[in-house]
């Protein structure tokens, strides 16, 4: 439909700008805002082991991440192993840009964070580059480019389904807008519905039929006709020598609710039982197949089973016909 797919369109669109609006929010700004407690724990970082450095700094547990400096009362320096590893710089244009306690500054395109300790005749520079902050800004984004990403995905998924639930609604009240002087719409439409909503139960109806060519068609039409459609029709061919499985065979090509069951002439009690074996339905009926029944049964029972809350057993009225087209109406309590 055109409404789905231009609704579909915007709605995609916008959960795209929204996912580019966190990630860059989120992925970008929000890791540059938290530089400054980055830089605040390197600080602390590098000025924990400064009270363990001493003159044989060498033979001291160097963390690789950082490198230190040892400056006696002779102004004799010493550099741990990894100095040169982590700066390429000799050691005089280094001290020139310690000015403070603790700092940064800018060295080949990198930035160094460094934090000193004083003491009497003796100085300690520990210092460090900026592979924590890139590595934390890496931790959070990929962190955030999952969580977004996950995001995205569930939030398409139920923007789509709602968008669908919304095009079905505007279709049919488009369709309803349109047709709201056709006449043969709203009863077709209100059929529709009533047939949705009284398809909650299934019903399964057991026919036995042994030679019964003479009644069978208006016993098939009269189920077959019925205004609730949620049927099972299982008819048990018990051996008939006339035309009654020929009958059967020609209405179930029409109708996909219609079960056969043949087999040798047993009685029609063997018979019930058999159609009860194969029923799925949550309620089984019978009828003979010398019979018929009124266009609006299953709907009546369909009626008591809501109205009674599912009960096991309904008991309902009947007719008998004679052969002088008399009609005696028997009945049985439904209550």
């Amino acid at each position: 439909m055109k409404y789905e797919y231009t609704l579909r369109e915007q709605l995609l669109v916008l959960t795209v700008v929204i996912i580019i609006v966190l990630i860059i929010s989120l992925g970008v700004i929000l890791p540059k805002q938290l530089v400054p407690i980055y830089e605040k724990n390197i600080y602390s970082y590098l000025k924990q082991p400064l009270n363990l450095i001493e003159n044989d700094i060498n033979s001291t547990s160097i963390d690789s991440e950082a490198a230190y400096l040892y400056i006696n009362s002779n102004n004799e320096i010493v550099i741990s192993h990894n100095f040169y590893d982590l700066i390429d710089i000799d050691i005089e244009n280094f001290l020139d840009k310690i000015d403070y306690n603790y700092g940064k500054f800018r060295y080949k395109n990198k930035t160094y964070y460094y934090n000193t300790s004083k003491g009497i005749n003796v100085t300690k520079i520990a210092f460090t580059n900026d592979n924590y902050i890139k590595s934390m800004r890496y931790s959070i984004f990929n962190t955030i480019f999952y969580t977004v990403g996950i995001t995205y995905l569930v939030v398409t998924i139920i923007l789509l389904y709602w968008s669908n639930s919304l095009v079905s609604k505007i279709n049919k009240l488009k369709e309803k807008v349109d047709n709201i002087n056709n006449e043969n719409y709203k009863y077709e439409k209100l059929k529709e519905d009533y047939e949705a909503k009284t398809s909650k139960y299934e019903f399964s109806v057991v026919i036995p039929v042994y030679n019964c060519e003479k009644y069978l068609d208006r016993c098939i039409n009269s189920i077959n006709n019925q205004g609730y459609k949620n049927l099972e029709i299982i008819f048990v061919n018990d051996g008939s020598t006339d035309n009654s499985l020929k009958i059967l065979k020609e209405f179930a090509k029409k109708d996909k609710r219609i079960i056969i069951i043949n087999q040798k002439n047993q009685g029609a009690l063997i018979a019930r039982n058999k159609g009860i074996d194969i029923a799925t339905g949550d309620y089984i009926s019978f009828v003979d197949s010398d019979d018929w029944i009124s266009k609006n049964m299953f709907e009546t029972l369909y009626s008591y089973i809501v109205k009674y809350n599912s009960p096991d057993i309904i008991r309902f009225d009947y007719f008998t016909n004679s052969l002088n087209n008399k009609s005696e109406k028997l009945f049985l309590d439904r209550e």
